[in-house]
C-alpha cells in the first residue's frame, strides 16, 4: 500500500486563466471531479492495455529474452527462477525458444499479455501503465481524493493525493502549459516530512 501525499496547489493570476485551467485539467466524474493528469501529460493508448503483472513479465520473457529492463545489473536469470518455482515444466524447457513454444501451446492468453506490454515497450519505452506513470507523472497513479479549497477572482486552491510522490512532471508541464498562472504546491507524505 502506498503512503499518500497531499498536496494543496495555490493558483495565481489573471481570472480567464485559471477558469480555462479548471475548463482544461479538471474533470467531472459520476461520483465527482478530479485533476485529471492525462489532460496535462496524455497517456499512449497502448500503456493502459498493458497488464502490469509478472505474468504479463515472464511472457515478455518468453517473447524477447529480455530480463534485465527493470532491475538493471540483476544477477538472476528469470528463466531459471520460473522453471524453479515450477512456472513452467523445466523438463520440457531447455532454451528460450522452447520456452516460447511452450507460451504458444500453453499458455496463448498469457503470450497475448507479453505481446500488449513487448509493444507498450516498442512505442514509449516503459513495460506497462506503472513504469510510464512514474516516468511520466512522477508517482503511481493520477490524482485521486481532489477537492476545490478555495476559490476567488485571480486565486484557486485546490487540494488532491497521489500515490508515493509529488507529481513533479505534472507540475513543471503545467507552468508551461499556463504561462499567466503561477503555481505554489504545499505537500504532505502521511509517512513522512512536508515538501
Amino acid at each position: 500500500m502506498p503512503n499518500h501525499v497531499t498536496s494543496v496547489l495555490t493558483i495565481t493570476g489573471p481570472e480567464a486563466a485559471i477558469d480555462a485551467f479548471l475548463k482544461a485539467h479538471v474533470l467531472k466524474k459520476e461520483d465527482g471531479e478530479e485533476l485529471a493528469f492525462e489532460t496535462i501529460i496524455a497517456k499512449p493508448d497502448c500503456v493502459d492495455k498493458v497488464d502490469a503483472s509478472s505474468v504479463s513479465e515472464n511472457a515478455f520473457y518468453a517473447l524477447t529474452g529480455l530480463h534485465e529492463i527493470e532491475f538493471p545489473g540483476l544477477a538472476v536469470d528469470p528463466f531459471a527462477w520460473a522453471r524453479a518455482q515450477g512456472f513452467v515444466p523445466s523438463s520440457r524447457i531447455a532454451s528460450h525458444e522452447d520456452l516460447l513454444a511452450w507460451y504458444e501451446e500453453q499458455k496463448p492468453a498469457e503470450l497475448a499479455k507479453g505481446r500488449a506490454m513487448l509493444q507498450c515497450f516498442r512505442e514509449t519505452g516503459c513495460m506497462s501503465w506503472y513504469d510510464w506513470n512514474i516516468e511520466h507523472w512522477g508517482t503511481k497513479w493520477g490524482a485521486y481524493a481532489y477537492k476545490l479549497r478555495d476559490r476567488v477572482a485571480e486565486k484557486l486552491t485546490i487540494e488532491f493525493q497521489t500515490a508515493w510522490s509529488v507529481p513533479m512532471p505534472i507540475l513543471r508541464k503545467l507552468m508551461g502549459l499556463h504561462l499567466s498562472l503561477k503555481f505554489q504546491l504545499e505537500a504532505i507524505d502521511e509517512g513522512g516530512p512536508e515538501y
